[in-house]
């Protein structure tokens, strides 16, 4: 049933390109009565080009026919998609929550993937995507075209290359890459010496940090020796939240 009607398609497209040509050789058109030998006014018109090529087929016909078959080929190509997906058992990605880097054992590290259907990673070595040991699914079962798109687009890259980069660690450590913000708070002290604490608390789905407001950075609130934050990523998604674009703004987030 589902061939039938890719191959019904396919010719009701072929069939398009020939519509125009009514007009060019006399059959009746536009709800017409008149005769197939009348040829219609606008046929005979000084602004209809007719060459060898186009048989006669106005300009202006032909560029209205041209978008209606390049519309059709695309909704024709989506709608096959859809068709081959079902028929494969393929399962889309419909979102990504969370990605993390794993070091690995001697030099086999891995980027994990966090899904809606399951956990999902890519081997930094090889390149190679492949499922977590209790996925549901086989990676020959997943859409990997929307698992591509919707990992890329959470971590802002657009290759795996740019992903390993941006996910894997600093030699000895290892880098936290937040991707969502659940909630931040300003807090202020005054110490015993009078000295005045100003930070703004950010904590995200990778865990605490702070911007010290006073000392203008940005830093981990668990100040571990062996893990930083990717203060690029931080400072996008706390500007994002507070409605800002740069420090100073962000200093005054209450």
């Amino acid at each position: 049933m589902v061939r039938s009607s890719y191959f019904l398609l396919l010719l009701f497209a072929h069939l398009s390109d020939a519509i125009p040509l009514w007009y060019g050789t006399g059959l009746p058109c536009r709800g017409s009565l008149e005769s197939p030998s009348h040829v219609h006014s606008t046929t005979d018109s000084p602004a209809f080009e007719k060459t060898s090529a186009n048989k006669g087929v106005e300009k202006k016909t032909r560029k209205r026919t041209h978008t209606f078959d390049v519309g059709l080929t695309e909704a024709t190509r989506d709608l096959m998609r859809g068709w081959e997906l079902a028929e494969e058992g393929k399962k889309e990605i419909g979102s990504v929550t969370r990605i993390s880097f794993w070091e690995g054992y001697k030099g086999f590290s891995r980027i994990y993937i966090t899904t809606n259907i399951g956990e999902f990673y890519l081997d930094v070595r090889s390149n190679v995507w492949s499922v977590k040991k209790g996925n549901p699914y086989t990676i020959d079962e997943i859409d990997m075209g929307s698992l591509r798109k919707k990992t890329f687009e959470k971590a802002g890259v657009s290759t795996e290359q740019e992903l390993v980069k941006k996910y894997t660690p600093h030699k000895g450590k290892t880098t936290l890459v937040p991707t969502t913000i659940v909630s931040m708070r300003r807090w202020e002290r005054v110490t015993e010496k009078g000295e005045t604490m100003k930070r703004i608390y950010i904590t995200t789905d990778v865990g605490n940090f702070f911007y010290d407001i006073v000392k203008d950075r940005w830093a981990s609130n668990a100040d571990s020796p062996n893990e930083i934050v990717d203060v690029d990523s931080l400072k996008a998604l706390a500007f994002a939240k507070a409605g800002v674009t740069s420090e100073a703004e962000f200093a005054k987030f209450c």
